[in-house]
C-alpha cells in the first residue's frame, strides 16, 4: 500500500466521525499527550494508571492493592537545570469506587510543596553527591501532603511531610560505591522515600521519578497507523521499537490493604462486593492570577485530566471530544461515549487498511468490557455502571510481576488486564485485539464470529526489568547517560 493510498483511506474513515471531528492518529493504550489541552500541561498529564493485587513475589504485599499513577509523559532524563517535578497549587487524585456506581467512595488526594534551598547561590539541582531526600547537597526538594477522604462517611485523615525521591541527575551525583553501580546507589537513595501511611487504613506510598514502564512502538503508530512488519505482525516478530525506552515519568504509587478499600472491610468472595474500580486525575485552579513577579495565586479547582482503562480515552475517542472527556466524570461515560464504543473508528481503520474482518456498527462488547460483565470469569459481574475506570476483582489471587502471558485475560490469565492492570500487561496488543473483536461472541456480544487476529506492535516488554519490591517500577534513567538510553546507539540518528 502506498502512502497516498493509506492517506486516502484515513481521510475516508475520518469523514464518518460523529460531529465531523477531524481525524488524528489514535494513541494506543497510554495517555502520553492524548488530548490537545493536557498536552500543554505535562505535569498534570497522567500517562498510565495501574491497579493490581499483590504481586505474588512480594511477601509484604499480601492481601494488598497497589495503585500506580504516572504523570509527565516523555520525561527527558537530562532535562535540567529545572527538572520535571510534581506541580504545586494542584491536586493529584486516585479515586476508588467500591460499590459499582462509578462514583468515588475513597479518594487519595495529594498536594506538593517545592523548596529551593539555593536561593541566589546556584543554578544546579544539587551541589554534591545526594544521599537521600532532604540531604544537605540537595538544592531542590519536594514534599507532599496526602489526604484520604471517605466521601460517604465524611472521614478525612491527613499525612504531611511525605518525601519525594530526588531526581537521578547522573553518575557524579550518585557515584558508584561498594560494588554497586550509580543506578543501584540512586535506587537505594530513592527507596528511602518509601513511607508508611498513617492515614486511615494504613499502607505505604512512594513519590518520585521512575522509568516509564509503558512500552510501545509509537513511531510507527503515529506515522499513518502503521503496524511494523505489516498485519498481523505481533508476537515479537515484527521488529518493533520501544519509543518510551530511555524516558522517565513521575510516579505516585500507593499500596493499601484490601480490607481498607472494600465496603465491609473484608476480602469478599467473587461478586459485586469484590470489585474495586479506580482512576486517576489532576485538578488545577479554575482562576489563576499572575503577579508582576510571576508568582501565581488561584481560586477554586477544576478537573483537567483523567485516566482509567488504557483503551477508551486514547484509542476510542476522537480528538474533538478529548478535552471535554478529561473534564467529565466516569458516571457519565455511558451517555457521553457510548456512540464511539459501539462503532470504533480504529476498528474501521483496521478493516480499511488491513482488510481485517472486524465487527461492524452496533457493537456491545466494549460496553460490556467497561461494565466488567463479559460473561467470563472474573469479568462476569452484572449491575456495575459502565465507565472508563479500571476494575479489579480482589477475590482473584495475586498474579506475578512477570506473568506467564503478557496478554492477560485474552490468554486465560484471570489476574491480568482487563482485570486490573499489571506493569507487564501488554495493553497495546490487548487493546488492538479487543478493538478488532477478540472479545466478541456470536449471538452474545456481537453479531459476528469471534475475531482473534494477532495484532500487535512487536514490543512485548519494558526496557527495564521491574523491581520485586514496592514501588515495583524500575529506577529512572540518569540525566548524564547520553543518547544510547533512547534505544539506539550513541551518535546515530
Amino acid at each position: 500500500m502506498t502512502v497516498h493510498d493509506r492517506t486516502t483511506l484515513l481521510l475516508v474513515a475520518a469523514a464518518g466521525l460523529v460531529g465531523g471531528a477531524a481525524y488524528t492518529p489514535a494513541s494506543f493504550a497510554s495517555s502520553h499527550r492524548e488530548a490537545p489541552l493536557i498536552a500543554e500541561d505535562p505535569a498534570m498529564d497522567p500517562t498510565d494508571f495501574y491497579m493490581f493485587r499483590g504481586p505474588s513475589e512480594d511477601p509484604e504485599a499480601r492481601d494488598t492493592v497497589t495503585f500506580i499513577a504516572n504523570y509527565w509523559p516523555l520525561e527527558e532524563p537530562g532535562g535540567g537545570p529545572n527538572f520535571p517535578r510534581f506541580a504545586t497549587d494542584v491536586y493529584y487524585r486516585i479515586l476508588i469506587d467500591n460499590d459499582g456506581d462509578a462514583k468515588e467512595d475513597i479518594v487519595y488526594q495529594l498536594s506538593f510543596e517545592t523548596r529551593n534551598h539555593a536561593a541566589n547561590d546556584s543554578f544546579l539541582y544539587n551541589r554534591g553527591p545526594i544521599t537521600g531526600a532532604g540531604g544537605e547537597n540537595l538544592l531542590v526538594e519536594q514534599t507532599a501532603t496526602l489526604v484520604r477522604i471517605e466521601t460517604k462517611g465524611g472521614k478525612r485523615t491527613e499525612q504531611k511531610g511525605i518525601p519525594v525521591a530526588p531526581i537521578f541527575t547522573g553518575a557524579a551525583s550518585y557515584p558508584a560505591a561498594g560494588g554497586k553501580t550509580s543506578e543501584q546507589v540512586y535506587d537505594d537513595v530513592a527507596a528511602r522515600a518509601v513511607t508508611p501511611l498513617t492515614t486511615r487504613g494504613g499502607g505505604k506510598i512512594f513519590l518520585g521519578p521512575r522509568d516509564d514502564p509503558f512500552f510501545a512502538d509509537l513511531g510507527f503508530v503515529f506515522d499513518l497507523l502503521q503496524i511494523r512488519g505489516g498485519a498481523p505482525g505481533g508476537a515479537g516478530k515484527g521488529g518493533g521499537i520501544d519509543y518510551l525506552a530511555g524516558y522517565n515519568v513521575h510516579t505516585i504509587a500507593i499500596q493499601v490493604p484490601i480490607s481498607a478499600l472494600t465496603r465491609d472491610g473484608s476480602i469478599p468472595p467473587h461478586g459485586k462486593a469484590s470489585i474495586l474500580g479506580a482512576w486517576t486525575g489532576g485538578w488545577r485552579h479554575k482562576t489563576t492570577t499572575i503577579g508582576p513577579d510571576n508568582k501565581r495565586t488561584g481560586t477554586g479547582y477544576q478537573q483537567v485530566s483523567r485516566l482509567g482503562i488504557p483503551l477508551v480515552n486514547e484509542v476510542l475517542l476522537p480528538v474533538g471530544v478529548k478535552d471535554f472527556f478529561n473534564a467529565s466524570s466516569p458516571k457519565d461515560d455511558a451517555r457521553n461515549a457510548a456512540g464511539f464504543l459501539q462503532d470504533p473508528e480504529l476498528a474501521r481503520l483496521f478493516k480499511l487498511l488491513y482488510k481485517l474482518p472486524v465487527p461492524g456498527k452496533g457493537r456491545t462488547d466494549i460496553i460490556n468490557l467497561i461494565s466488567f460483565n463479559l460473561g467470563v470469569a472474573p469479568l462476569d459481574v452484572p449491575g456495575l455502571q459502565p465507565a472508563d475506570i479500571l476494575r479489579l476483582d480482589v477475590s482473584v489471587p495475586a498474579g506475578s510481576l512477570n506473568p506467564r502471558s503478557r496478554l492477560g485475560l485474552l490468554a486465560g490469565d484471570p489476574a491480568g488486564f482487563p482485570n486490573g492492570r499489571r506493569l507487564a500487561d501488554d495493553v497495546v496488543d490487548i487493546a488492538e485485539r479487543v478493538v478488532a473483536g477478540a472479545l466478541c461472541t456470536k449471538g452474545k456480544t456481537c453479531d459476528v464470529d469471534p475475531v482473534t487476529v494477532p495484532l500487535g506492535d512487536a514490543v512485548d516488554q519494558n526496557d527495564k526489568p521491574f523491581l520485586t519490591r514496592f514501588p515495583y517500577v524500575a529506577a529512572p534513567w540518569g540525566g548524564s547517560a547520553g543518547t544510547a538510553i533512547h534505544g539506539k546507539p550513541a551518535g546515530k540518528p
